[in-house]
């Protein structure tokens, strides 16, 4: 995920790539990134539980839980 982070996401900034979004499997967690001059702004970050609309599919609702495999059954029942 750093290279993602880092690596992938300042190459996109410098070819001047409008959006990218990270997918983190393991924290079930996607986060939306825009860009805005030569930085990126955050729009928001989203739990497998939420619905959302991210820029620039904001005409799309996404239910983001959808996006990540199945928990097996060990992970349904620890305490996060």
């Amino acid at each position: 995920m750093s290279r993602d982070r880092v690596e992938k996401s300042q190459l996109y900034l410098q070819a001047g790539v409008p959006h990218h979004w990270l997918l983190d499997l393991t924290a079930r967690l996607l986060e939306a990134y825009e860009l805005a001059g030569e930085r990126w702004s955050r729009p928001g970050a989203w739990g497998e539980a939420d619905v959302a609309r991210i820029p620039p599919f904001e005409a799309v609702e996404l239910a983001v839980g959808e996006l990540f495999p199945p928990r097996n059954r060990e992970e349904e029942n620890s305490p996060d």
